[in-house]
């Protein structure tokens, strides 16, 4: 439906198998490369990390300036019915929606209905929070649309309680809005990179207030200007036809509403992907000609908004496309993003010096899948075209030092992380570094220590660690350690002083904590296994942690009912709550849940 209306029906079929060139909606240009290298050394690479990986199905599009280059599907869509993946068939592209919910921002602020700069509260009138725990030496400034496309709004990230859900629940957003009165920001605006699908979810109520339109209705009209008819950010119904089938574990789960479609719910095929890539290549302009957001917009969309925040490192985000990647960087110029549903995984990529994108998608959980498969394709591909090559990385250690040790006794302590928390200790020639330190999730045993030893670059590295080093520095008044390796320079822990002696009221509270109030039509309650949603609080020596999701966070208590969750990654900076029902039992609030006490057994 897709393709040239002049191709025979067996010539379509066999396209669509192989994914030629010819099967494409655009012209193909004399002395263009075909990119048949390029197929060639990626198709049986695709085919053999799907094995490794289990999974089901896999879609691909690769488009050279305006020309689709190729489409493919691999595997299957539906195993039980064995139908194959086909340029057309529809999967869950998860967090690349935001990339079309910023689209339809940046269109209500050309058309003067909002300012990126204005804050949440002048649209949203009845959005509240309260300022972040802790002390900052950064002032809490407004939280307005451009720190909610940076992610750099401080606004709590997964509040999803039944976000997905087996039933649509339209005014889920408001739902949200009436929570955060009662909860902490999780830092000050502007302060850190700390992804929010709840910020980019209330765009969708935004640009409702903004536009006298309906979500649905700008998002209707959004593709159908790009020319991506079978695309929607709220299917209905959702067994749509040739839609995937997602699968976990080789087990197939039902389709789900998502009720934050801003943030993640749209649907879309390879071949509509690559005319959303045709209109990014060209500057904002869709395939039929019609400009979706004028060059200027398009370039402001594309320009680094954190080059001065000293805590991203060497992230860069322009509104809500990642700038960098080092595995692609020498390619020029370049934006991406990726996407995760409960079972899919996609991801996106456009080098814009070179006229090249690539999209990927799988119906199974993947996505060290789609990363690697979209990256080589962009390899491969740019090689063919340009004949340019991955540089020969250059690997020079920093030769060994001696620090004094009264600077290795002042880095010595406990360092929060994203999964819990490190501890190094100064010894002869270094510091001992125990990573996840304390039990584990489960209590077994800690990890052995090893040593780092000081570089001459200011680094600290571990010869089980090759290629990789801690770079100790002291950012906006706070101790931190940023990891350097391939990916770049990047935020990684931060110092943290536990207290002397146990809060007596915390330390009553220690156990397991299982939902009170998740909704029962939320995605897990009807998945084909079981899904632990208990939290554990407990003491591990003075240190209060609390373990969500195997994940475990270090709890700061600021008073008996109160606890400041350390750390400045996503889930972090926040509070975890202590909450009294109606019987005058107590319930712990986080992130969206409240959790009761389940007896000992």
């Amino acid at each position: 439906m897709f393709l040239r209306r002049h191709l025979s029906p067996a010539i379509l079929i066999l396209c669509l198998l192989i994914g030629l060139p010819a099967c494409n909606d655009s012209d193909t240009s004399a002395g263009a490369p075909d990119y048949a290298a390029t197929r060639a050394a990626m198709i049986p690479r695709i085919e053999s990390l799907m094995a490794e990986s289990e999974v089901a199905g896999l879609s691909l599009t690769l488009v050279d300036g305006q020309r689709v280059v190729w489409t493919q599907g691999f595997g299957l869509a539906d195993r039980e019915q064995g139908t194959p993946v086909v340029p057309e068939t529809l999967f869950e592209i998860g967090s690349v929606s935001k990339t079309m919910t910023t689209l339809l921002v940046l269109r209500e602020v050309e058309a003067g209905r909002l300012d990126l700069d204005q804050p949440l509260a002048s649209v949203l009138t009845e959005f509240a929070i309260q300022p972040p725990l802790g002390s900052y030496s950064v002032p809490d400034g407004a939280i307005t649309i451009r720190t909610m496309l940076t992610h750099h709004s401080g606004l709590p990230g997964d509040l999803m309680n039944a976000s997905v859900a087996t039933r649509r629940i339209p005014d889920y957003d408001l739902g949200v809005l009436r929570y955060l009165p009662a909860q902490h920001a999780e830092f000050p605006a502007g302060f850190v990179h700390s992804y929010s699908n709840a910020a980019v979810a209330l765009l969708a109520e935004v640009l409702e207030r903004s536009s006298d339109a309906t979500f649905a209705e700008l998002t209707a009209e959004l593709f159908r200007e790009m020319g991506m008819d079978h695309s929607t950010f709220e299917p209905e119904p959702l067994d749509l036809p040739g839609r995937a089938h997602d699968y976990i574990l080789d087990l197939p789960i039902d389709f789900f509403h998502h009720n934050m479609p801003a943030a993640g719910s749209v649907i879309s095929s390879a071949a509509d992907m690559a005319r959303y890539l045709r209109t990014l290549l060209a500057g904002g302009r869709a395939p039929g000609g019609k400009r979706i957001i004028s060059p200027a917009t398009f370039e402001a969309m594309l320009t680094a908004q954190n080059a001065d925040n000293l805590l991203d490192g060497d992230k860069r985000i322009g509104l809500i496309w990642l700038l960098n990647d080092p595995g692609l960087d020498y390619a020029g110029r370049l934006f991406w993003h990726d996407g995760a549903t409960i079972a899919a995984n996609s991801h996106l990529a456009v080098l814009r010096d070179q006229g090249l994108g690539v999209f990927v998608v799988t119906n199974s959980p993947a996505d060290t899948v789609v990363a690697a498969v979209a990256r080589e394709t962009l390899t491969h591909a740019l090689e063919e075209k340009t004949g340019l090559t991955p540089p020969v990385p250059e690997i020079e250690d920093s030769p060994e030092v001696d620090w004094d040790p009264a600077v290795l006794a002042a880095l010595s302590g406990i360092y929060v992380t994203e999964t819990g928390y490190d501890r190094l200790e100064a010894v002869d020639g270094g510091l001992a570094w125990t990573a996840n330190a304390g039990p584990t999730a489960d209590g077994s045993e800690v990890a052995e220590p090893v040593l780092l030893t000081p570089r001459a670059d200011g680094t600290l590295a571990a010869e089980t660690l090759p290629g990789a080093a801690l770079e100790p520095a002291t950012v906006y008044g706070r101790q931190v350690l940023f990891r350097r390796d391939a990916e770049g320079r990047l935020p990684y822990a931060e110092r943290f002083l536990p207290p002397e002696e146990r809060n007596q009221a915390w330390e009553g509270r220690q156990g397991n904590w299982t939902p009170e109030n998740l909704d029962p039509d939320d995605a897990r309650f009807h998945l084909p296994l079981t899904v632990d949603m208990d939290i554990r609080l407990r003491y591990e020596g003075n240190l209060l942690v609390v373990i969500v999701s195997g994940k475990k966070l270090v709890l700061e208590p600021v008073s008996d009912t109160l606890c400041h969750v350390r750390g400045f990654k996503r889930g972090q900076g926040g509070a975890l709550r202590v909450l009294t029902d109606n019987a005058g039992s107590e319930l712990l609030d986080y992130l969206y849940v409240s959790y009761e006490k389940v007896a000992e057994k």
